[in-house]
């Protein structure tokens, strides 16, 4: 996940849009934070959760969890449409605006 925060790899990809996202569901707290780049998107939760046990759903080219970070690969696809996160039967839908 670091190559997509690498600044020499991110200028090859300067004409690809990072993609934004809005917040359509949200059955639980938590997320901080959504960072994006032209080749990943990175979901930043409270430093009290551990991300291991959230279910994530979407169309992603790779997906890594640590601590309280959940990063997806996009770099070779398309940015995911929507993102799902499920834990203890509640769930957040993010959804790319297309603005």
């Amino acid at each position: 996940m670091a190559r997509a925060t690498d600044e020499g790899l991110l200028s090859k990809y300067k004409r690809k849009k990072a993609p934004k996202y809005k917040l359509s569901k949200k059955e639980f707290d938590g997320l901080e934070s959504v960072k994006v780049t032209p080749i990943g998107t990175f979901l930043i939760f409270n430093q009290e959760m551990d991300v291991s046990d959230f279910d994530v759903k979407g169309k992603f080219e790779r997906m890594e969890k640590h601590g309280n970070l959940i990063a997806i690969s996009h770099e070779k696809v398309s940015a995911p449409k929507w993102i799902t996160v499920e834990f203890g039967g509640k769930k957040l839908v993010l959804s790319r605006s297309n603005k």
